[in-house]
């Protein structure tokens, strides 16, 4: 089984890597977000200079992208062309694709964090202790869990055009009502109180208050483990209701 695993795991990384496009979207569009909105001097949000905040938002809607985009198509894609069903016959196990394709992304994620925060250090000369970099980049990456479960649910989708635009809308909802894009602390009361419910800005929260050295409500894991649980939950009963059809 650890075969099967590791090798399903190796296709899937040079799959990743040779989508070009996907690493536009995912990583250079952050990048150039990042440095487009982060030149505003050294103004403070939430108790965190803005070129740092603002770090996190790019690098949470980053991780956005790549969980919810990659996983939603490539289960798309592979439905649709008979190649999971394929699989099926093959003595690879099903938990092994899967898990597989989790631990990629899961991974891919990883690279996407440390890109984006070396970009912040070295190119827009963000200052933190090493305890604050990887706090926050821990943060992220747990964060980013709830997202691939939105991929995953996203994925029992009939059609790769329909994906593409659920996906689409999914993402930036959860970015504006997040506070992603725009501080979430300049928004009327009741819209605030709609968006700290949301993953996108639970995820990017705990990390902003581990650059604030401020205290981490670490019950925010528990809503985002909620997420996943919900997500993943709702995915797996739609694909077995179409499996049975």
């Amino acid at each position: 089984m650890m075969r099967a695993y590791l090798a399903q795991s190796k296709v899937e990384l040079l799959r990743t890597f040779r989508n070009k496009r996907s690493i536009f979207f995912t990583l250079l569009m952050p990048i150039i977000f990042y440095f487009i909105m982060s030149q505003n001097g050294a103004e403070k949000m939430g108790g965190v200079e803005w070129k740092a905040y603002f770090l996190i938002s790019m690098t949470a809607y980053g991780l956005m992208i790549s969980s919810i985009f990659n996983l939603s198509l490539r289960l798309v894609q592979e439905r649709t062309q008979g190649w999971s069903h394929q699989l099926k016959i093959t003595p690879l196990p099903p938990s092994s694709y899967f898990v597989a394709k989790i631990s990629v992304q899961l991974l891919v994620n990883l690279g996407q964090i440390i890109v984006m925060f070396l970009v912040g250090h070295f190119a827009n000369s963000v200052e933190l202790t090493a305890g604050q970099w990887m706090g926050a980049g821990f943060w992220l990456l747990l964060g980013s869990v709830p997202f691939l479960a939105i991929g995953a649910l996203l994925g029992t989708l009939n059609k790769v055009e329909t994906a593409q635009i659920v996906n689409q809308i999914v993402t930036l909802g959860l970015s504006f009502i997040g506070g992603i894009f725009y501080p979430i602390e300049l928004f009327p009361e009741w819209m605030r109180k709609i968006g700290e419910l949301t993953p996108s800005y639970l995820m990017a929260s705990g990390s902003r208050s581990i650059l604030g050295n401020q205290p981490i409500d670490w019950g925010n894991l528990g809503i985002l483990a909620i997420y996943a649980l919900l997500f993943t939950g709702l995915a797996s009963f739609i694909l077995k209701k179409k499996e049975v059809v």
